[in-house]
């Protein structure tokens, strides 16, 4: 099913939306996706762009003026697919960080033993785990390598948890990364666009006996400090022109001592738990996704 769209000044409410969905034979797309959905609708609308919904709305396919572009879940056709593979691949991400000297949290790759090839050797083994759990102070996180979400985030800090972790992460995963355990007082996010800030915040953890801060387990958004955001801003331009990230988000942990540190940078741009928190700053998302969608096309 495809949709053509004329130039439109005007804003659509909500509602006229999901009707104009409705006759067009497109069902309301589900769950989490609702609202950014309906939002990139209105902005195909209003930008006079042609929009198809594919793959029950995970694949966005956008055309204008014979261009064709494409967004895949949150992932905007900005970023070149090789690095977007990378920025998916949380050891990957580390090395590639690590190379051009970008202070980031250790990620190192662990194979499941089944993994026979050669450059699984010395990375498969159980033994490979716990001789880094000693070398880290017998506390280390594992985690999926490809994962979101915080999804599996798994701290260790007995040596009897590594057997059972790895076997329930393998179980979903075709890899996972260890890293040390830090203790991080302040978890910052950075949204990028061509080196641009598009959208900075401090995640707040509210469960003083949670560890992770992941907005969809809990945690809130507060302005970064000012006396810190000259530094996280320029840590993640850093990272995202190092690594040649367009669009997305970057990262940026604080441990003990005050050192900052790239966690991780993501490709896709989910901004849904944020508005969420903020409810008033919609319109300023909202402004976000238009401009990336406009340099698509340009």
């Amino acid at each position: 099913m495809e949709i053509s769209f004329r130039k439109s000044s005007k804003n659509c409410d909500i509602i006229n939306i999901m009707k104009e969905l409705v006759k067009s034979g497109i069902s309301e797309p589900v769950r989490e996706d609702n609202f950014y959905c309906r939002m990139i609708y209105q902005i195909c609308r209003e930008e006079g762009i042609k929009l198809d919904l594919l793959c029950y709305n995970f694949v966005k396919r956008l055309e204008k003026d014979g261009k064709v572009r494409f967004i895949m879940g949150y992932k905007f056709d900005l970023n070149p697919h090789g690095e977007g593979m990378v920025l998916d691949d949380k050891y990957a991400t580390y090395s590639a960080l690590k190379c051009v000297g970008v202070p980031a949290v250790e990620h190192l790759i662990v194979y499941p033993s089944t993994n026979q090839n050669h450059y699984a050797r010395g990375r498969n083994t159980v033994e490979y785990v716990v001789n880094y759990f000693h070398q880290n102070h017998n506390h280390i996180v594992l985690k999926p390598n490809c994962g979101a979400v915080g999804r599996g985030v798994t701290q260790i800090t007995d040596e009897r948890q590594i057997v059972p972790t790895l076997v329930d992460l393998f179980s979903g995963n075709e890899t996972v990364s260890m890293s040390p355990f830090y203790e991080i007082h302040h978890e910052y996010r950075v949204v990028l666009l061509d080196d641009e800030v598009q959208l900075d915040y401090m995640k707040v953890l509210t469960d003083k006996s949670a560890w992770k801060f992941n907005l969809k387990q809990g945690s809130t958004v507060a302005e970064i400090p000012e006396d810190k955001r000259e530094k996280v801003i320029t840590l993640a331009k850093e990272a995202a022109r190092k690594i040649g990230l367009r669009f997305g988000s970057v990262d940026v942990v604080e441990i003990s001592g005050g050192e900052l540190m790239v966690l991780e940078i993501n490709s896709g741009v989910m901004i849904r738990q944020f508005t969420k928190l903020h409810p008033e700053r919609e319109k300023e998302v909202y402004e976000i996704y238009r401009r990336a969608i406009r340099k698509m096309f340009e």
